[in-house]
């Protein structure tokens, strides 16, 4: 699969990079030992000089990238949700958790513009007024 700049961006380079937290110890290994495998690759000049030319997740399509998120919305018994929309979920649960760190928030998102990050904030607190109206009307009424 060829690669192409983030959006918005007009080239692969480090300043544009994301960063992704990875909560779960398994994942984590998986991931490391993709990240050991190509880089032992450029060390041997495997695919050339090039680190862009050592991909982590080699031969994955999306077709079969999606294929699995659809699996995982039916064994969890959910309403599928396509990837787009649950990296804004991600993003909304995790400004959040991270009392609205601006500076988190830009290494994750890969957000530089205010307006961006704005949209999380006004979104959790939606959220946030949803779920307390939610346990209010909940509530039983007092009889006098």
């Amino acid at each position: 699969m060829p690669r192409k700049p983030l959006k918005l961006r007009n080239s692969i380079s480090a300043e544009h990079y994301r960063i992704i937290p990875v909560y779960d110890k398994e994942a984590w290994n998986i991931i490391a030992k993709l990240w050991n495998e190509q880089n032992n690759l450029l060390t041997e000049r495997k695919f050339g000089n090039e680190p862009r030319d050592y991909l982590l997740f080699d031969g994955l399509t999306v077709s079969m990238f999606y294929g699995d998120v659809v699996k995982a919305f039916e064994k969890a018994k959910l309403p599928f949700r396509s990837p787009h929309k649950l990296r804004h979920a991600f993003l909304t649960a995790f400004y959040a958790a991270t009392n609205e760190s601006r500076f988190l928030a830009r290494k994750v998102a890969g957000h530089n513009e205010e307006r961006s990050m704005a949209i999380y904030s006004h979104i959790g607190e939606q959220i946030a007024l949803e779920q307390t109206q939610k346990k209010q009307s909940q509530k039983k009424m007092k009889i006098v």
